[in-house]
């Protein structure tokens, strides 16, 4: 197998734990091992902590796409996709499309696959496109797998007659307080909210109340 390595490109490696059980150094330890297998040279390390993927902050990344923008280096690697982003196959493409426009590429230590998504031309077009397909494919089969597991276990509460509890609780405020509030004093319904000291959002008082003749 041939190898072709990269003389005097720059990489940074972006790294995001979400759980305090992950192996932050060993997952550096393996970026910089990617990075030293292509000869580029690593100009940072940024990091972001947070409780997932999708919420938490990500200052660190922020600071990395505005010096991608920059033309400060040529690649970022991370140790997996879901350190990059959780949010779908969708999502994925946008980025790396918005890197490609920055002449910077987005490689993953884990799915070397997404090397494919750096090819240009015609022939990087077409991977990026069945890739995406793929990506969007699995996301549907996960999603269809979870649906699935609720159903069964809402079954299982069912036949022990134990899913009386089960969903969203009721809301759980002075529905007609809050109707009385709003059509006699005219209150918002942030004010509605805050006055009947619920943690109840607007807009289910809001349709709560609309309900009320």
């Amino acid at each position: 197998m041939w190898v072709v390595v990269e003389i005097n490109e720059k990489a940074v490696i972006y790294l995001r734990v979400s759980t305090s059980d992950q192996d932050e150094e060993n997952q550096l330890k393996e970026c910089k091992r990617f990075c030293k297998s292509r000869g580029w040279k690593i100009s940072d390390v940024f990091r972001d902590k947070g409780k997932s993927a999708f919420k938490g902050e990500q200052e660190a990344k922020d600071e990395l796409l505005s010096d991608a923008r920059k033309g400060k280096y040529d690649h970022i690697v991370v140790w997996a996709l879901d350190r990059w982003t959780r949010e779908g196959a969708q999502k994925l493409i946008e980025d790396i499309n918005r890197l490609e426009s920055w002449n910077v590429k987005l490689h993953s230590v884990q799915e070397e696959f997404l090397d494919q998504f750096n090819m240009e031309g015609e022939l990087g077009n077409i991977l990026r496109e069945f890739i995406q397909k793929i990506l969007a494919w699995q996301a549907e089969m996960e999603s269809k797998k979870k649906g699935e597991r609720v159903k069964a276990a809402y079954q299982r509460k069912k036949e022990r007659n134990e899913n009386k509890d089960w969903g969203r609780p009721e809301a759980d405020f002075d529905v007609l307080k809050a109707k009385e509030l709003r059509e006699k004093e005219g209150k918002s319904w942030r004010k509605i909210a805050e006055e009947l000291d619920t943690d109840v959002s607007y807009g289910t008082i809001r349709r709560k109340v609309k309900k009320v003749k």
